[in-house]
């Protein structure tokens, strides 16, 4: 009987020293499992917290106290938002089903609760997985099954508090400051790695201080409930309105396990006030449904967090992997068929064939020069052709403005549309230093694959036509310059294209030309993939 009135006392304890103390998150609510009833949790600091219960079930009642310790990294999704804990529960039975009646146990406690953010409430879920006795005359720990319990609680006074640990009073006048985000809707995995050269945003901060003297704001952001929290100090001066525009950390990992197209997720934004004293007040909080595509997705064009439109045609380049591993070993293959030829043809890109047995000057003629590239161009198209068998496919995977787009390697095991015919081609090409050349054409929803060859004052162009790819080389060089003639750039492809400073060409009739080369000093190839 004495043990039974122990955890009342305990009760009592912990209700006298949240007054003591002056806190204020102390909840009572109702828990249910094994004993339906009232529990209560009293929170000595960030970290600890004291936990009381008193259920009923089938004439048997239980009373507990728990001492409990509270892990937040482990779910990052807000601080102090969604802890584990573990801890300790000292418990007894009482009532006429227990046999002993002076029986104390020692249980340890694993659980998880939500704290929630604009109302002083909590739901909880917890384990006991065994007991040891403490005190009594029968231990029945052998034949113990592990105990769950599920609830909520209310927190009184919690929100008006000041001193409040879970909840703590917005000490901030709204009248100071007005705060806006927003985040980008869809997310083009495939140049994430190029977004800050681009100056897009996938997450943008408005802060606007309306004080006569400069305020310190923390910006706290996260993508999905599986990446760790990052965060950004700024200092807004007085009655300033400061825009941070925000990209959040996406590791290649993270980025190559998106396959779904499109990938819903959540980016989570909070905006913390830092006082004077170094205290932390949030000020703003707000998730936003987002929708990744994945990295093998091309898209001409994207919309940032604050509105800004890019257009993203050149980031076609990005595919163009010429340090893809496996382009050696067609190479390799195309040297070896060159040197079966007589006269022999050799693999040596924008150079003289001579260059290994002759001062390195090139003497060539424009036209001997487009010769050795032609002859250079079959051999890799035929070596294709004839040990990979590659030919075109129509296989496109389209998402609004975008089109999925496989890589060089993937290109070679799978076959490839217009597109991926052309940036395999081209990767080859640019492997061995020739100017690949991307024409894209808007009204016919076509790609094709050619290469600049530098002359004296001009760069003369040539195309191969990508749907034709596994016919006879003949056919393919002939039908690109048919392409040429329809898209009537003659002129262009034989004084030199005007390619503007990125590199990039447009007419009006919708037809767009793509310099590798010149792109690829801002577009790296992709590091996503097997690229």
């Amino acid at each position: 009987m004495k043990r039974a009135l122990i955890l009342p006392l305990i009760f009592l304890f912990c209700y006298e020293t949240s007054f003591a103390l002056k806190i204020r998150d102390t909840g009572i609510g109702v828990s249910a499992g094994k004993y339906p009833g009232l529990c209560a949790k009293l929170w000595l600091d960030e970290n600890m917290a004291v936990g009381l219960g008193a259920g009923y079930s089938s004439g048997e009642g239980n009373l507990h106290a728990d001492y409990l310790y509270h892990y937040y990294k482990v779910f990052n999704i807000r601080k102090r938002k969604l802890p584990l804990y573990a801890g300790l529960s000292l418990d007894t039975l009482v009532g006429e089903a227990n046999v002993s009646g002076q029986n104390l146990y020692l249980k340890p406690v694993l659980g998880i609760t939500y704290i929630f953010d604009k109302d002083p409430l909590d739901i909880f879920f917890e384990t006991l997985p065994y007991r040891k006795i403490l005190a009594g005359t029968e231990d029945t720990s052998k034949n113990y099954s592990p105990q769950i319990a599920f609830g909520m609680r209310y927190y009184f006074g919690s929100k008006t508090s000041g001193s409040s640990i879970l909840f703590p009073k917005n000490t901030a006048n709204e009248q100071e400051y007005e705060i806006k985000a927003a985040a980008m809707e869809e997310i083009p995995t495939a140049i994430y790695h190029l977004m800050k050269g681009q100056g897009a945003s996938v997450i943008s901060v408005q802060i606007n201080n309306k004080t006569a003297e400069k305020a310190k704001y923390k910006i706290i952001y996260r993508i999905g409930l599986g990446n760790p929290r990052e965060y950004k100090e700024v200092m807004v001066g007085a009655n300033e309105r400061l825009e941070k525009n925000i990209i959040p950390s996406l590791t290649r990992k993270d980025i190559e396990k998106i396959s779904v197209l499109p990938s819903p997720d959540k980016i989570f934004v909070e905006v913390d006030r830092v006082l004077n004293n170094g205290e932390e007040i949030s000020v703003f909080y707000e998730s936003y449904d987002i929708k990744f595509m994945p990295y093998d997705q091309y898209t001409t064009k994207m919309t940032d967090a604050a509105g800004k439109t890019f257009d993203l045609t050149e980031t076609l380049v990005s595919w163009v992997a010429y340090s893809d591993r496996k382009l050696s070993e067609i190479i390799s293959k195309a040297s070896e068929r060159g040197a079966k030829l007589t006269p022999q043809v050799k693999i040596v890109g924008f150079q003289p064939p001579d260059i290994f047995t002759k001062p390195a000057r090139d003497k060539r003629s424009p036209e001997e020069r487009d010769k050795d590239y032609l002859s250079q161009i079959k051999l890799i198209y035929d070596t294709l052709k004839d040990d990979y068998n590659i030919t075109y496919v129509n296989q496109p995977v389209a998402y609004k403005n975008s089109q999925r787009v496989k890589s060089p390697s993937n290109t070679l095991e799978k076959k490839g549309n217009c597109i991926e015919l052309s940036v395999l081609f081209a990767s080859l090409l640019e492997s061995i230093e020739f100017d690949p050349i991307i024409v894209l054409s808007k009204e016919d929803g076509h790609a094709a694959v050619g290469w600049k060859v530098p002359g004296e004052n001009k760069d003369s162009c040539h195309l191969l036509e990508t749907n034709l790819f596994g016919q006879d080389f003949s056919k393919v060089t002939s039908k690109g310059d048919k392409l040429i003639k329809d898209y009537n750039m003659e002129n262009e492809f034989n004084t030199g294209i005007p390619f503007d400073e990125k590199g990039i060409y447009r007419n009006k009739a919708g037809l767009i030309i793509l310099d590798v080369k010149k792109i690829r000093k801002y577009v790296p190839p992709s590091p996503y993939g097997s690229n």
